[in-house]
């Protein structure tokens, strides 16, 4: 499965794409703070306060993270 994020990129500006969901504890919403993989953020039960996932470039998840 999938779970869409927004990727944050060398430049400071943000991409989105699917990313493979995350196991309990390694990615939270980015607004309300609530564990994505317990409570998935999808486009279908997208979280109340607007929140999102968003990969900053310092997590090893985000792809771009070695051109830091």
């Amino acid at each position: 499965m999938t779970m869409y994020a927004e990727i944050e990129k060398p430049d400071g500006t943000y991409e989105g794409r699917d990313m493979p969901d995350p196991a309990c504890g390694e990615a939270y919403c980015d607004s309300c703070g609530d564990c994505l993989h317990c409570y998935p953020h999808d486009e279908q039960d997208w979280c109340r306060t607007g929140g999102r996932w968003v990969i900053y470039l310092n997590d090893e998840r985000n792809p771009y993270h070695a051109a830091e």
